[in-house]
C-alpha cells in the first residue's frame, strides 16, 4: 500500500482522522505506512486540544524513560558535532586555503543536517576540490564517503558508464556508490 500512488488520498484522509484523534505524527507514519514528513505536512492544519498535546507530552516522557539507549545515542552525537565544531573553528583560525574554499562550497552547495555533510552539483571541479577539502582538510576516509547520482537516465548501462566516470574522476570506488550506511 505504501508505494501504491492510488492509495495516497486514503491514506492522507486516514492520517487527518488519527490526527485529529490526538495520535503523535510518528504513530501515524507507521499506521497508514508513509513517512512523518508526509503526515506533518498533510496535518499541519489541524489544531489539537489541550488535552490532546498534554497526552503526547506524557507519552514522550513515559518513552523517554523506556529509551535510555536512545537517549544516550544521542547525547554522544551531540557531543560528537561540538568536537567537530570547535575542530573546525580551530582550523579556520589557520586561514588555510582549502579548508575556506571547501566552507564555502558546502555554505553554497552544502546541505545542512547535523550528523553529515552532503554536497550536491554536476561540476566536475567542484566536486574534486570538495573532495580534497573532505580528506585533506577534514581527514575524511574515502571509505566513509557516499557518492549518489541523480540522473534521469533508465539504460543500467549508461547509468554504470556515469558511476564510473566520476569514480575515476574523484577517486572513490564503485562500492562507495549509491549506499547510505
Amino acid at each position: 500500500m505504501k508505494d501504491n500512488i492510488m492509495a495516497k488520498p486514503v491514506q492522507r484522509k486516514e492520517a487527518r482522522r488519527l490526527r485529529k484523534q490526538g495520535k503523535s505524527v510518528k504513530e501515524i507514519a507507521k499506521m497508514v505506512g508513509v513517512s512523518t514528513s508526509t503526515v506533518s505536512r498533510w496535518t499541519k492544519d489541524i489544531v489539537l486540544t489541550d488535552e490532546q498535546i498534554e497526552n503526547l507530552r506524557q507519552q514522550q516522557k513515559q518513552w523517554g524513560k523506556q529509551n535510555k539507549g536512545a537517549q544516550k545515542n544521542k547525547e554522544t552525537a551531540r557531543l560528537q558535532r561540538a568536537k567537530f565544531q570547535h575542530a573546525g573553528r580551530l582550523k579556520a583560525q589557520e586561514q588555510d586555503i582549502l579548508h575556506m574554499q571547501g566552507c564555502l562550497l558546502y555554505w553554497a552547495e552544502g546541505t545542512k543536517d547535523r550528523n553529515r555533510l552532503e554536497f550536491v552539483n554536476a561540476d566536475n571541479n567542484m566536486m574534486s576540490l570538495y573532495l580534497q577539502f573532505l580528506v585533506k582538510s577534514l581527514e575524511v576516509s574515502i571509505s566513509d564517503i557516499i557518492v549518489r547520482i541523480h540522473c534521469h537516465e533508465t539504460d543500467i548501462e549508461r547509468i554504470g558508464e556515469i558511476q564510473s566516470y566520476w569514480s575515476n574522476l574523484l577517486g572513490i570506488p564503485l562500492s562507495n556508490f549509491g549506499k547510505r550506511r
